[in-house]
């Protein structure tokens, strides 16, 4: 096959053999690849930088070389000019965009048409109601009440308009009212369910100070715990406050099971500052037996 301009991106190949400086052209190849697939240009709106990095790509907004891909390669700009339907991940608008023959504009889900995809695309509330040209009168099934709820400029003006006093008929803001789902807080990986005489100390995962208990879990029994029970405790030789009761029984879990949630002791509730929780066996499993255990919550 003789050499060619290959279809979509424009590669050259298919050189004949003994072909002279097709290395060159294979590098231009190359860079056109690196640039382009996962392409994700700084921007599409500033002008290029005087002082830029080797590496970075911008999408030119402006002048003779406007809509073009930049590349900043080896001290120097290098362009690519996109063809309709090349895409690029804009990192300074987190933005998708595509490139439609003569601009690169803002991709919406399929389906969703120019006034929807306007909407989507909507800075904040307000852009969305200059959008959709919603004034307080067009709302003719609220009551003037509702009306001035709806145009609240923000959470404060509503409660105004509702006469709420924070502290006295609002909960004011706290942190234990307003916490991130579960994470896991303390580990014990390969728990000894079989020597009752160790302190197996936890491992923190975090710099948190206070934190709050809402689970703990036992899972990954190496063999049916039958036997084994044991306890949970902030100080070693099953001392400081007791997190889980020396009777707590493992029976229900298994190398079958997906996992036995241990019963908390009325001090695992509240706020804890713990600095150290350890694994105290009661009664041995009489095998060698392991499992990990978890404790999850949130810090403070």
């Amino acid at each position: 096959m003789a050499e060619r301009n290959l279809p979509g991106l424009g590669l050259r190949g298919y050189w004949p053999a003994g072909t002279d400086g097709w290395g060159d052209e294979n590098d231009v190849n190359l860079r056109m690849l690196s640039a382009l697939v996962e392409c994700a240009p700084i921007s599409r709106v500033t002008t290029l930088p005087g002082s830029p990095t080797n590496g970075d790509i911008y999408i030119v907004p402006t002048g003779g070389d406007a809509n073009k891909i930049a590349i900043r390669d080896e001290g120097a700009w290098v362009y690519i000019v996109p063809t309709e339907g090349f895409i690029a991940w804009v990192k300074d608008e987190n933005a998708l965009v595509g490139y439609t023959g003569s601009a690169w504009a803002q991709l919406a889900p399929s389906g969703v048409t120019a006034n929807g995809a306007s909407l989507i695309t909507a800075a904040n509330y307000a852009a969305m109601k200059t959008l959709l040209a919603v004034a307080a009168a067009d709302i003719s099934d609220a009551s003037a009440n509702g009306r001035s709820l709806i145009t609240a400029a923000d959470y404060a003006a509503m409660r105004t308009a509702l006469s709420l006093v924070v502290g006295t008929n609002v909960q004011a803001y706290s942190a234990e009212l307003a916490l991130p789902s579960n994470r896991v807080l303390w580990q014990l990986i390969g728990c000894n369910m079989n020597d009752n005489t160790l302190d197996q100390a936890f491992t923190k995962l975090g710099t948190f100070t206070n934190f709050l208990i809402t689970e703990i879990r036992a899972v990954n029994a190496s063999i049916s715990l039958t036997t084994a029970t044991g306890g949970i405790y902030t100080a070693a030789a099953e001392g400081g406050d007791a997190l889980v009761g020396s009777t707590q029984v493992y029976s229900t879990l298994s190398t079958t099971t997906r996992g036995l949630i241990l019963t908390k002791t009325v001090l695992a509730n509240g706020k804890r500052s713990d600095t150290n929780i350890y694994f105290n066996g009661n009664a041995n499993q009489a095998a060698a037996a392991t499992c990990d255990i978890y404790i999850l919550g949130q810090p403070l």
